[in-house]
């Protein structure tokens, strides 16, 4: 950068360096809401557990087979140590022992529950044991939750299957699910849906918004002074 001002006028390296600390500033203001967004999404997350819990035990009195779906650990965690018998497919596991739980839960009746990581579980497996589907954490766009789904709507697979979202009201959870069916419904109505698929994230939305957010109250804040 220093070199690149060589040769310059004055006004026109005061320009540049302005132009410079001002994109700092941006990245700055961005990834403030980034963590912002991510802390909040963990705490809803946590918040929400035992709620989980009693609504996966109620389910599973129905005798069917469900695949709940979560990312962070902690999350995870609460949930095995719930449901201690489930299977799993999760980031720690051992390809094998992934390979196990999924031969498991298809052939096993009494094998009811599978939780997942968003990550581990979320491609390449083959869950047509279950019909039900549940999310105890959002991705950023709906492509995540469709390659989820996915696990229990492939060949084989003669019910239709039923997807559950379990939101915590009135946190982050609501307008996340709230632009990712505004993502999902742009992306149907596209000519290359697969394509947008993978391209409507709702974090640039939710940082936008965080980002005015911000700087409204800082201008509020000016004005008040």
């Amino acid at each position: 950068f220093v070199a690149s001002l060589e040769g310059l006028g004055p006004e026109e390296r005061a320009r540049r360096v302005r132009a410079r600390q001002d994109d700092a500033a941006e990245r700055a203001m961005r990834a403030e809401p980034l963590v912002r967004l991510t802390a909040l999404k963990r705490l809803a997350a946590l918040g929400k557990l035992r709620a989980a819990v009693d609504w996966i035990r109620a389910f599973l009195e129905s005798d069917e087979k469900l695949v709940v779906f979560a990312h962070h650990r902690e999350v995870l965690d609460g949930l095995l140590a719930a449901f201690p018998d489930a299977a799993h497919v999760l980031g720690g596991d051992q390809l094998a022992d992934r390979q196990a739980a999924v031969e498991r839960f298809q052939a096993d009746a009494a094998c009811r529950l599978m939780l997942c990581s968003q990550q581990a579980g979320g491609f390449g497996l083959t869950l047509t044991a279950a019909s039900n589907v549940a999310f105890l954490e959002l991705g950023w766009n709906p492509a995540v939750h469709d390659q989820a789904e996915d696990r229990c709507h492939r060949i084989g697979q003669s019910r239709q299957v039923s997807v559950w979202y379990l939101l915590a009201a009135a946190t982050v959870d609501e307008p996340i699910a709230e632009l990712i069916e505004h993502k999902r419904a742009v992306v149907a109505a596209a000519a290359d849906g697969e394509t947008m698929a993978e391209r409507a994230s709702v974090l640039g939305d939710l940082v936008e918004t965080l980002v005015a957010g911000g700087a409204s109250a800082r201008a509020e804040t000016m004005e008040a002074a």
